[in-house]
């Protein structure tokens, strides 16, 4: 799950030898631009009307089902686009379609602000471009606030609820079915397990939550402010408004336009003579190619996405199976890349919620040794909590997004008792043991005493180790960070302030090398 990206020639080869590998593609390029060029000579404004989901980095090839057809885009596949856009002298514009962002699931924030950072810098370069929707919330505000006019037809809907996480716990229902979850977890806000365990929010998991949302919130209303130059008290006091109608809006507060999209041509570009938008999937047949930019540095990218596991990765989401990193894949691929003498750099991408401990630790031990022979930065996106975090210490630097789920360093284990249920149906388990801890994964019996205290010892020693991994990647004090582990959750945000991470910016940023903090 690695992915090379050299940018220069070798040095030992001849100045003029590059030259010569690029000229068939540059010729080839030339004539595939003049057909292109003569499928379409008026100018015209593109639409991205297709229901993509984003994608941080390029799908990885793995199992699909026959003739399924691929509906997603990655971040350079989006500002290679748009770059294709802002060169083609036909293009006058390009109208987004922030909704379609999410048809496929939610949009986290820290995605809708690399689609925004994307189109700002597109718009920047000289493109322009115009927003308009039928349905927003707040991840697609973000993405339309990058755009520099937005609209909407009169029944649009602006759904800015707010911010709110729900979570459901079934204590209740595993004891009337007779199940009874039996758990260790180091510390109080360790909360993974709290769905089987607890019949209402603990006041720790409340605390860590609220304080996360506080965050977000602040984050959303300071970017907002940033992409549409205005006040964030002003921006704050309309949130506050709530949902409502495109046509009820008060003096064009988040929208420029209420009209259909017909009429959006004439609206936005009267001296435009082409009225009729044109897809970009037919747009794909004349816009022209373009060199692809050269990089300032060769570096590759390894990437953690889903759970953490023991074994091979599960590379694509199915349904009830989402994707997974497995050890053995990964490690195949850190030590292919301690190999790799033509790389300088490498970037770890996270993107996980963390898994199996002894995987995450070895894991942990392949980038440290990566990390001793090259330069390794790691960028966090929407989550990287757990054992997400614990191999992101291996990393010499982490960046993160404000708005990033981090830390929760903290260490559960445990297992399901079913015994009560089989009682109910009148089942009877019986056992034939050798050993004195048999059952200490078994499912027909509850932890003995002996059995639960070799597992707190597990547990401690796994949380210690996990501290100590964060206190040497980190250069921090064992007390402060227990302080700030216990499984608690941090913002982007507020771990950038607590020293849990370097930096925070934009994946593209880091790709690039460079520190953005905001």
């Amino acid at each position: 799950m690695s992915s090379a990206s050299p940018s220069r020639p070798s040095p030992a080869r001849a100045p003029w030898h590059g030259a010569l590998q690029r000229f068939p593609l540059a010729a080839f390029r030339a004539a595939s631009n003049a057909l292109r060029h003569l499928r379409r000579r008026k100018r015209a404004w593109i639409v991205l009307d297709e229901p993509w989901s984003f994608e941080l980095l390029p799908a990885l090839r793995g199992w699909r089902l026959p003739f399924a057809r691929s509906a997603s885009i990655d971040l350079a596949g989006l500002r290679a686009l748009l770059a294709r856009c802002r060169a083609d002298p036909r293009v006058r514009g390009v109208i987004v379609r922030p909704e379609l962002w999410t048809l496929r699931g939610a949009l986290p924030f820290a995605a809708a602000d690399e689609i925004a950072e994307a189109l700002l810098e597109a718009r920047r370069a000289g493109l322009r471009l115009v927003a308009f929707g039928h349905c927003w919330g707040l991840a697609e505000l973000v993405i339309a606030s990058a755009c520099e006019r937005r609209a909407m037809p009169p029944l649009g809907e602006l759904d800015l609820r707010g911010l709110r996480v729900t979570q459901l716990y079934g204590k209740r229902l595993l004891e009337r079915a007779g199940l009874r979850a039996e758990v260790v977890k180091r510390a109080e806000y360790k909360g993974a397990a709290d769905a089987l365990i607890e019949e209402r929010m603990p006041a720790p998991q409340r605390e860590a939550l609220g304080a996360f949302l506080d965050d977000v919130h602040e984050w959303l209303i300071a970017r907002l402010a940033e992409l549409r130059g205005e006040s964030a008290a002003i921006l704050r006091e309309r949130l506050a408004r709530g949902p409502c109608l495109a046509s009820e809006e008060q003096g064009g507060a988040w929208i420029d336009h209420v009209l259909y999209e017909d009429e959006l041509v004439a609206a936005i570009d009267p001296a435009c003579a082409e009225r009729e938008l044109c897809s970009i999937t037919g747009a794909r047949r004349w816009l022209l190619r373009r060199a692809a930019p050269p990089r300032a540095r060769r570096q590759g990218v390894l990437r953690v996405e889903g759970a953490i596991v023991r074994g091979r990765s599960r590379r694509r989401a199915l349904p009830f199976f989402p994707r997974t990193t497995g050890l053995e894949d990964f490690k195949r691929e850190v030590r292919a890349a301690r190999r790799r003498r033509d790389i300088e750099r490498w970037v770890l991408h996270i993107d996980s919620p963390g898994g199996d401990a002894l995987a995450s630790d070895l894991m942990h031990r392949e980038l440290g040794l990566l990390a001793r022979e090259r330069e390794l930065v790691a960028h966090l996106g929407s989550v990287a909590a757990s054992g997400g975090y614990y191999i992101a210490t291996a990393a010499r630097r982490i960046e993160a997004h404000a708005t990033t789920l981090t830390g929760s360093i903290g260490v559960l284990a445990g297992k399901l008792d079913a015994s009560g249920l089989l009682e109910k149906l009148g089942i009877g388990a019986e056992h034939v043991d050798r050993g004195r801890f048999q059952g200490l994964r078994g499912w027909t019996s509850p932890l003995e005493p002996d059995e639960r205290a070799l597992l707190e010892r597990a547990v401690d020693a796994i949380y210690a180790r996990f501290r100590r991994c964060v206190a040497e990647g980190r250069g921090l004090a064992d007390a402060e960070v227990e302080r700030l582990a216990r499984g608690r959750i941090w913002s982007g945000r507020a771990a950038h302030t607590l020293r849990l991470v370097d930096a925070l910016g934009s994946f593209a940023a880091c790709e690039r090398g460079a520190e953005v903090a905001r």
